[in-house]
């Protein structure tokens, strides 16, 4: 059974914005896959239409459902899922990653969301963009994150007017929690992709950000580079924040490398605001490299790939 495209259009994903509740109420996807969260944010689904991959067929690996700038440490129950390989990305990641699960195959991989990217490109509106579309941190039910809504909303209202209007695109965790009915009083357009397991939420977040002529967040999280490869600059807004995490993930708290720090380091340095709201020659590159971009596979080779996977 061949994977039938799927493509939400911009007129949809305006529409879905009406009911941004429903919008990300629980979704169940469309894929039956051995390790669920391959299904995070529709990423299953963009390597099958991409690959022609067998809709009714799993992929037998791990996909990362995120970019995780950590090089040592491994979430356990990626580790013992029972699969035979892993889509690996960011590269420095790659070591590790054969030291925790010998049994596995490890193969160097570009993000789902490069491969989104490639089904997209013929969707861009030819419209002016506008405005910023600010990504708040977030949180997940295994991962919350603290700030003062109150604190973020001034220094939002505060942004010079090349900034304005200012859009806050909100994490449908966040949503469910009722996070977004501050920024809604104070004025602000909340939109959001839509729930994780929403095999449009990638198409549908490339349709909101490309209204856009600027991108903000105030922490390290894929809403920068997932920016960046779509076109569009993206700039850090300092905000007092911090997690607390649930036991499970408690692997995340463990003593990072150097050169890890050093790489976090680097990336909050490239978009801090004085890079005067364009994409620079050194952002496309640290962005390039943790998505894996220089493996990116033709439809042949990535279903060569994923067939060789057994």
């Amino acid at each position: 059974m061949v994977y039938k495209k799927i493509m939400i259009s911009l007129e949809q994903t305006l529409d879905d914005q009406k009911d941004i509740e429903s919008l990300c109420s629980p979704k169940l996807s469309t894929n039956f896959e051995k390790y669920g969260p391959n299904n995070n944010y529709g990423f299953t689904s963009i390597l099958k239409q991409y690959s022609n991959y067998p809709k009714d067929k799993p992929i037998n690996a791990v996909i990362p459902h995120g970019i995780y700038l950590y090089e040592r440490n491994i979430f356990p129950g990626e580790i013992n899922v029972p699969v035979s390989g892993v889509l690996n990305y960011p590269a420095f990641r790659q070591k590790a990653w054969k030291k925790a699960a010998k049994n596995k195959k490890i193969i160097a991989s570009a993000s789902p969301f490069i491969y989104a990217t490639k089904l997209f490109k013929s969707e861009y509106p030819t419209q002016e963009r506008k405005g910023t579309l600010y990504f708040p941190p977030h949180s997940t039910a295994m991962m919350k994150s603290s700030y003062t809504n109150e604190t973020v909303i001034k220094q939002l209202q505060t942004l010079p007017e090349q900034y304005q209007p200012i859009t806050i695109c909100m994490h449908w965790y966040d949503i469910s929690q009722g996070l977004h009915k501050d920024f809604i009083k104070s004025g602000f357009n909340v939109v959001s992709a839509g729930h994780l397991h929403d095999d449009n939420f990638i198409f549908r977040w490339l349709h909101l950000i490309s209204q856009f002529k600027s991108t903000m967040s105030s922490n390290l999280g894929s809403s920068i580079f997932y920016s960046v490869v779509a076109g569009v600059p993206h700039q850090l807004m300092p905000t007092s924040m911090s997690y607390s995490v649930d036991t499970e993930f408690s692997f995340m708290s463990k003593k990072e490398g150097k050169s890890n720090i050093d790489r976090k380091g680097k990336i909050r340095a490239l978009f801090l605001p004085e890079h005067n709201n364009i994409i620079s020659v050194e952002q496309l590159e640290i962005v390039n490299y943790c998505l894996g971009n220089s493996f990116l596979k033709s439809p042949k080779n990535l279903l060569k790939t994923l067939n060789s996977l057994t």
